[in-house]
């Protein structure tokens, strides 16, 4: 199971049998066989909308959708393509973001809200969401 997840979904790692806790993928001490069973690529703080990870001081969505590319390319060098294909077919992805918008960027500064008002702001938020789904059908 490799994903992008926050701390809040780690117990889901553990509900589905995998493991208590999911590794971070930026860890310095992580092992093969936790990239093999599964790792969290989230940064917490961040949203669908880049300025939110700007003002957090976190990793932007693209940039974990660039860290899950060398977590796919890490597991093809280390089990080959056929196997990575079956790793990543039955595995889970979980992404959840959106609220750090709500909260961190349009509430808490005056950046967005200058610009838009709640119902064009959060229609900004799904369309970079897609944004982001459609550049992970890309991945492989």
């Amino acid at each position: 199971m490799a994903g992008i997840s926050s701390k809040e979904n780690q117990p889901e790692a553990e509900r589905f049998g995998v493991k208590e806790l999911l590794p971070a993928y930026l860890s310095p001490n992580l092992q093969l066989q936790e990239l093999l069973t599964g790792v969290s690529i989230a940064s917490d703080g961040s949203g669908y909308d880049p300025l939110t990870a700007k003002l957090m001081s976190v990793l932007s969505m693209s940039d974990q959708l660039e860290m899950f590319k060398s977590y796919i390319r890490k597991i093809k060098a280390a089990v080959g393509e056929n196997k990575t294909e079956i790793i990543l077919s039955i595995s889970i992805f979980l992404v959840c973001s959106g609220s750090n918008d709500i909260a961190n960027t349009y509430f808490s500064t005056p950046f967005r809200r200058a610009n838009y008002d709640i119902p064009p702001y959060t229609d900004l938020i799904n369309k970079l969401g897609w944004v982001n789904v459609e550049s992970s059908d890309t991945i492989n």
